[in-house]
């Protein structure tokens, strides 16, 4: 059963045996704006469609991050690119708590 109206949609990979230019096209269908969650084993092929990445790991959140700062760092939208920019982030986390200001 699907709710009528949800404030976030969690979609697996729904779209992956669609062409590049018809899953944009279905994604970007007119109407309300919605929060939605696209799990994907091939991040690059949802570029143009994505605004943040999210990196989990042991099931745990470890980067929620602007897509552009996968650019800003010299990496690719990839599962490689996404981890090193998790762990880049997490290290300057770090480095601002031991460091006092």
């Amino acid at each position: 059963m699907l709710i009528a109206e949800p404030e976030v949609l969690l979609l697996d990979e729904p779209l992956r045996a669609i062409e590049a230019t018809e899953r944009a096209r279905l994604l970007r269908i007119p109407g309300r704006r919605l929060t939605i969650l696209l799990a994907s084993r091939n991040p690059a092929s949802e570029l143009g469609l994505v605004a943040h990445v999210a990196y989990l790991r042991n099931g745990r959140v470890e980067l929620i991050a602007p897509v552009g700062d996968l650019d800003q760092a010299g990496l690719p939208l990839s599962h490689a690119g996404i981890a090193e920019l998790a762990a880049l982030k997490a290290a300057e986390r770090r480095l601002r708590r031991a460091v006092p200001e």
